[in-house]
């Protein structure tokens, strides 16, 4: 090969790597477009000023969703009564049922959503939102005579954390070994 050849071939490989980075880019971005899906974590939230759920299948909220609905509400703790995580294409719009109510979600594209909150089959609320990741919306639902009320939240759960908080079971303590059998 000739020093010409050479140098025309190690230009064409330049600009392969070039393109290749360049397409690679492309597509990360493509990932992120309005054509992507959204993934919501939807979840049915109780509020009560108990300490513990009288339902032990209720799990604690996520601290950090906890200290917002706080800073809203008046209640000081807040449980998951049911949680569902949905996938929803651009333009697409999903049904959740959540015990006795429902969630009509749009996906607007652009960063946005449409909702629809149904209690009891009956719309307690419409309205649009801005829903880039991590965004959350909160929905009120009603307040019962037990001074406790129930919530619908629904969060942006691309590349998120779940609602609900992990139950963090401190594992067992293992048992000390047994010592070596005596000699004789």
């Amino acid at each position: 090969m000739t020093r010409m050849a050479s140098l025309r071939f190690a230009g064409f490989g330049r600009l392969a790597l070039a393109l290749a980075i360049a397409l690679t880019c492309v597509g990360a971005l493509h990932g992120s477009d309005t054509n992507s899906q959204l993934k919501l974590d939807v979840a049915l939230v109780w509020g009560a000023n108990d300490e513990k759920s009288p339902d032990p299948n209720h799990k604690p909220v996520d601290p950090g969703l906890a200290g917002a609905l706080s800073g809203v509400f008046k209640w000081k703790y807040y449980f998951v009564v049911e949680s569902k995580a949905v996938a929803l294409s651009a333009n697409a719009i999903t049904n959740i049922a959540l015990g006795k109510c429902s969630v009509e979600v749009t996906n607007s594209a652009n960063n946005a959503v449409g909702v629809k909150l149904f209690g009891e089959g009956k719309l307690i609320l419409k309205s649009n939102y801005p829903f880039p990741p991590g965004k959350i919306v909160t929905l009120a639902g009603d307040v019962d005579k037990n001074s406790t009320a129930w919530f619908v939240v629904v969060k942006n759960a691309t590349n998120e954390p779940p609602l609900a908080a992990k139950s963090a079971v401190p594992a067992p303590a293992a048992a000390p070994p047994s010592p070596p059998p005596a000699a004789k």
